[in-house]
């Protein structure tokens, strides 16, 4: 944030470059395009739409350091073996399919509000809904932006924009990362931590446009902004309504899931342990030979299944 901002201060740029060397280095994972699109976001807004397009040399040398970070960590990791692809092919294949490219996108976004279980399990692994989600997510985010712009916060912050773009970054990282898996792929509930960022950015931006038509209002009520802000306080009502009402579904439908689905992974580790095989060993997600030497040491020692009752 006191990179997009031109600070001058060098302390936030040493705190930086030091905290970006350490997430893409050890946290990342595949992550990265996040941090990166987000900060490429912040240097492209400051060149289009600031009125202060100065970019300060700390900016620069944040963006250039994070490329070739990331250069760096995808020469040294096998991150493109996944479908045979380096990582030019995948930017083609990931164009060619534009459309599918774009679904995708939508559920990503959609996958805000709607994991996967709830999807598959409770929606039939309808589409249409998934892309009806997704849209009204972007109809969302598009209008936060337009409204970081008119109410111009980016001149007290950038933190809004930088988490909606680091999510955006994770939906496009995702998609080039897993190609041959479907636009589906992405809802899968291992990414979705990456995603809910967009939402809070979007619903940062509401709430300073709400705070700012109360400073503004006279007298100061909410009845007042209403009557005031009728079409605006209307559409923003009924679409984080629908957006709450699909988390609550979701998280409903999982609260209610939890405690069968921990039971049936228990049974099935349990399993793994009394009647080890190459197929059941799997669920342990450890290799075959360190997983026989520990269900020897369980035996031995009578501890967990083993455990004399």
């Amino acid at each position: 944030d006191q990179m997009c901002l031109d600070s001058k201060k060098i302390r936030p740029f040493i705190g930086f470059l030091i905290s970006i060397f350490i997430y893409i280095l050890i946290f990342s994972g595949a992550y990265f395009g996040g941090a990166l699109f987000s900060l490429v976001a912040c240097l492209s807004f400051k060149s289009l739409v600031s009125k202060n397009k100065k970019i300060s040399i700390q900016l620069i040398v944040s963006v250039l350091l994070t490329v070739i970070l990331i250069g760096g960590y995808i020469y040294l990791t096998p991150v493109n073996s996944y479908d045979g692809n380096n990582l030019f092919g995948k930017i083609g294949i990931f164009l060619s399919r534009f459309g599918e490219t774009i679904k995708a996108f939508l559920a990503g976004l959609s996958a805000i509000t709607l994991d996967i279980h709830t999807i598959s399990e409770r929606l039939g692994n309808n589409e249409l809904i998934v892309l009806i989600n997704g849209v009204v997510l972007l109809i969302l985010g598009l209008y936060s932006i337009f409204r970081f712009i008119t109410l111009k916060i980016y001149i007290k912050t950038y933190l809004p924009l930088l988490l909606m773009m680091y999510s955006v970054g994770s939906i496009i990282t995702i998609r080039l990362g897993r190609l041959n898996g479907g636009w589906l792929q992405v809802v899968n509930d291992w990414y979705q931590f990456h995603l809910y960022f967009y939402l809070i950015g979007a619903l940062w931006i509401l709430y300073f446009d709400l705070v700012k038509k109360f400073d503004v209002a006279s007298p100061k009520s909410f009845k007042n902004i209403f009557w005031h802000n009728k079409r605006f306080m209307i559409m923003s009502a009924i679409g984080l309504l629908f957006i709450f009402l699909m988390q609550g579904f979701s998280s409903i439908f999982l609260l209610v899931k939890a405690p069968r689905a921990y039971n049936q992974w228990l049974d099935v580790k349990r399993q793994a342990i009394l009647f080890p095989t190459d197929q059941s060993l799997k669920s342990l997600l450890w290799p075959k030979e360190e997983s026989l030497k520990a269900i020897k040491i369980l035996k031995k020692y009578k501890l967990s299944v083993f455990r004399q009752k």
